[in-house]
């Protein structure tokens, strides 16, 4: 929207739908939203009305990351959608395309693809044309977009285009020197090339355990290289070999990184075994992950879990 134009929202209408949405989130939060949301909504009002839009969307991404985080998926979406709305009628700012971002993930893991879609479009167009001081962190936000575009939870799309978004994303890690961003992409790609690719899936994830050998080095990025080397390895046809790598690096991934991640483990371990026909040990490896996921209570992980279990069950 072109400067000096009008508000979409006025400040009165705008003050009742910031009222209305800290009314929904005090319900579903509870004390927390005191501690949590409160003063960001408030830092959020008082920035737009003083025209200060990049402090503006960086209070309103923290609110949407906060409410991902406490999975209030609805209640993302429908904030997210307002902040877009709201900044837009000011300036264009690179921390709203964190928003759309975060609303695109959003979408993804809820399956709605082509919601997801819609948003990268808009995220792409709109960080495109945002001016900024920062170009690093501008770059950054455009490899995290093209990264989350490459999700494995996007169903709907080849292999083949996640591979090439995925690149994508690599290429803005790799100019930025962000050790933390390429591994990610190494790791998912390393993953995504067709499994008789074993010679590049190695390559690639012995290339993450190069980048973090030096100061920049992440145990993180390493355990979780090592434990795709071990999936790989098995995968390969040297079986034992896998599952002792695969089960090295879950102590490591205990002692690292979240429970999300160890349950995210099991359940590629489980995958493993289900490649190769072992379906006591797959059932086993899905239950680990299915009571992970139920005890720090990831939904979409959950769900997740529960459908591959009874994919093996179902088995002969």
């Amino acid at each position: 929207m072109p400067n000096g134009q009008t508000h979409s929202l006025m400040n009165p209408e705008r003050n009742q739908t910031l009222t209305n949405i800290a009314l929904q989130c005090k319900s579903l939060l509870g004390l927390n939203f005191d501690v949590l949301l409160q003063p960001l909504l408030e830092q959020y009002r008082k920035a737009i009305e003083n025209s200060q839009t990049d402090e503006a969307a960086q209070a309103a991404f923290s609110v949407t990351q906060t409410l991902f985080n406490q999975q209030q998926f609805e209640l993302q979406q429908q904030c997210s959608l307002f902040f877009i709305q709201d900044l837009n009628t000011q300036k264009l700012s690179i921390y709203t395309g964190e928003i759309y971002r975060l609303l695109a993930l959003n979408y993804t893991l809820s399956k709605q693809h082509e919601a997801a879609e819609k948003t990268y479009t808009e995220a792409f167009a709109h960080l495109t044309l945002a001016p900024t001081e920062d170009q690093r962190l501008k770059w950054k936000i455009f490899g995290s977009l093209w990264y989350n575009r490459a999700s494995p939870a996007r169903s709907q799309e080849s292999k083949e285009k996640l591979v090439v978004y995925t690149r994508n994303a690599l290429h803005f890690f790799e100019h930025l020197n962000d050790v933390d961003g390429m591994s990610l992409c190494l790791n998912r790609l390393a993953l995504l090339l067709p499994e008789n690719q074993y010679t590049e899936k190695f390559e690639l994830l012995r290339r993450i355990l190069s980048i973090n050998s030096g100061p920049k080095g992440n145990k993180r990025n390493i355990t979780m290289a090592r434990f795709n080397i071990g999936f790989c390895t098995y995968l390969s046809g040297e079986e034992n070999l896998g599952i002792a790598y695969m089960t090295e690096a879950i102590s490591l991934i205990e002692q690292h990184l979240t429970k999300r991640h160890v349950g995210m483990a099991h359940l590629q371990m489980a995958n493993a075994f289900l490649k190769h026909h072992k379906k006591a040990q797959a059932i086993e490896a899905c239950q680990k992950a299915l009571q992970i996921f139920k005890n720090v209570d990831i939904a979409f992980h959950i769900a997740e879990a529960e459908s591959m279990l009874q994919k093996i069950e179902s088995l002969p």
